[in-house]
């Protein structure tokens, strides 16, 4: 959700971002003990290999994401063309670098 309050940011509208931000935020802690419930407990107790995979590349993906905000912030920004299109490129591996450290797509 840290990161989730990263890209809210970005909204102009401030009240609308919040509000989203609130609802996604429900929506998470709903869906965590929901799958807690369903799944008797923490879902990372039963898929260990995935948990310390992804413990592995935790900060990692977080520092992407923030890179990911940043470009995202300058691409709505940037004046020139030249510009735009290497923030834009930059961008575009930062989703791939997300997807294959998720180690999915969609």
């Amino acid at each position: 959700m840290e990161i989730a309050q990263l890209y809210a940011g970005l909204v102009a509208d401030a009240d609308a971002a919040w509000r989203i931000y609130g609802r996604i935020g429900a929506e998470y802690e709903l869906t965590r003990r929901l799958i807690g419930d369903l799944t008797g407990g923490d879902l990372s107790a039963r898929f260990p290999m995935f948990k310390r995979r992804f413990d592995n590349l935790r900060r990692q993906m977080d520092d992407i994401h923030r890179l990911q905000v940043d470009l995202l912030r300058e691409v709505r920004t940037s004046p020139g063309t030249a510009d735009r299109r290497r923030t834009t490129d930059a961008l575009l591996v930062s989703i791939n670098c997300i997807s294959a450290g998720l180690g999915w797509t969609g």
